[in-house]
């Protein structure tokens, strides 16, 4: 699976065989990423989490911590003890999608 950063829509999309399978809408402001939305159209096949991985890499390239307004996001980072480092002091508050 392929993913592609546009940092200008706040979009990391991901492919399969030239086909789109899922996007992560995120925003950049003051070295914050918020990540306000996980969509995988292909469901079981693990889109949610390279997406998610994908903006832990940008992040963590860019020096930026992450605050998921995306409860999918929130929920995998809080599991993962190297994630939750990234994370903002107010994670988790303001969650506007459920999973």
């Amino acid at each position: 699976m392929k993913t592609e950063i546009n940092v200008s829509t706040g979009k990391i999309q991901a492919y399969e065989d030239s086909h789109e399978v899922g996007n992560l809408e995120f925003e950049l402001q003051n070295a914050v990423m918020t990540i306000t939305h996980t969509h995988a159209y292909l469901k079981g096949m693990g889109v949610g989490q390279v997406l998610l991985a994908a903006a832990i890499d940008y992040a963590t390239e860019n020096h930026l911590k992450i605050r998921p307004v995306c409860s999918y996001a929130y929920a995998m980072m809080e599991k993962n003890p190297d994630y939750s480092k990234l994370l903002t002091d107010d994670a988790g508050e303001g969650i506007s999608c459920r999973l």
